[in-house]
């Protein structure tokens, strides 16, 4: 399916899904780590210092009816009116709490919370500076039995709601963490879900790389390394396809056409040549075994069959020469043998004279037969 599609293509979609999918990890990380940075943060500024105010305001709570308590239990003057002063602190604390509350309200849930509790404490404030009055006034059995009966009521009401709201608050604590930690799972999981989507890509484009560019690189590096050692007659792999690969498959198919009409060529040229050569030898030879001595080869031959030619004529010119002075020694012993010839003739000769001489001056007038067998 792939096949049809460049390389430069598949290189690009593989980097940009490569980097699409580094993208999306660091992006996961990054959400992931922002989000448990969020919760993280208004746990800490909000949710914790909510629970903490919640306790601070249910102990001083606490307080206002134990030093009221004090107040209506002083036995003198002295020791109520360090039970008042207390009983004051610990209200004025109260309000303060819950001050120190209001801004951090994170919800309706929350507010409402606050709201009831605010209008808990409004209502028990004034309550609660009665009975310090009647008992600063003397009126300690009503102070005690206002105490015993109302404040205990609405101290009982407002704990519950100090007690919800904190319940509440440490409940979205405690939320927020879990969710932390939720969060931080899901971005672990899609980050190592991304990481594994990465990896598959990565070899599935290092796997396609391989196929449709390392292999194929291969076969041309073997039939370059063919065709460096003159092995012409090779097919180029690869020709046929339509990438980048394919184009330089053709090129070298080209070259390899190119350099085999080229060698043709040369060959052809190179037989030429030699039957050139060798029909200037055929006939020097022929005029030679025609005892034609003076026959030279004069056409000029290439750089490489130049010293050939020399050679021949050398040897001819060489043979022309030695078959002269033998032409010249034979005409010498021709002319030395006639003169030997007419030499011992003209000696046979002298010898019948004399003998005719020798024969006429005897007495008988006959020759002996001695003197006839020296004539013959």
């Amino acid at each position: 399916m792939l096949e049809g599609f460049r390389i430069k293509t598949i290189v690009t979609v593989g980097t940009l899904l490569l980097s699409a999918s580094l993208v999306l990890t660091t992006a996961s990380h990054i959400m992931g780590a922002r989000l448990g940075i969020r919760d993280m943060v208004y746990t800490s500024d909000n949710m914790l210092p909510s629970v903490a105010v919640l306790g601070k305001t249910t102990v001083h709570f606490e307080l206002v009816r134990l030093r009221l308590a004090r107040t209506i239990m002083a036995e003198n003057p002295r020791q109520q009116a360090i039970a008042v002063n207390a009983f004051k602190a610990a209200i004025v604390q109260v309000d303060r709490d819950l001050a120190d509350f209001a801004p951090l309200i994170s919800d309706k849930r929350d507010a409402d919370l606050y709201q009831l509790a605010l209008h808990q404490w409004r209502n028990f404030k004034p309550a609660v500076e009665q009975v310090s009055q009647l008992s600063l006034q003397g009126h300690r059995i009503e102070a005690n039995d206002l105490f015993q009966t109302r404040i205990v009521h609405d101290a009982e009401t407002m704990q519950r709601t100090l007690d919800a709201a904190t319940d509440y608050n440490v409940e979205e604590a405690q939320r927020y963490t879990a969710n932390t930690v939720i969060e931080a799972r899901g971005a672990i999981y899609q980050s190592a879900i991304l990481g594994v989507a990465g990896l598959l890509i990565g070899l599935f484009i290092l796997s396609l790389f391989r196929r449709r560019v390392t292999r194929p690189l291969i076969s041309l590096e073997k039939a370059m390394g063919a065709m460096a050692e003159g092995q012409l007659d090779i097919t180029i792999p690869g020709a046929e396809k339509r990438d980048e690969l394919g184009k330089i498959a053709r090129a070298l198919d080209g070259i390899k056409h190119s350099i085999t009409h080229r060698a043709v060529a040369e060959a052809d040229g190179q037989i030429a040549v030699q039957r050139r050569v060798t029909g200037s030898l055929e006939i020097a030879l022929t005029a030679l075994k025609e005892g034609k001595l003076d026959h030279r080869i004069r056409e000029a031959f290439p750089s490489e069959y130049e010293q050939l030619r020399g050679d021949f004529n050398a040897m001819t010119e060489a043979l022309e020469g030695q078959l002269e002075e033998v032409a010249l020694s034979s005409d010498a012993v021709r002319g030395g043998a006639g003169e030997i010839s007419a030499a011992a003739g003209d000696e046979v000769d002298g010898s019948r004279s004399r003998h005719l001489n020798v024969m006429m001056r005897l007495p008988s007038g006959k020759p002996t037969q001695g003197a006839i067998r020296h004539g013959n």
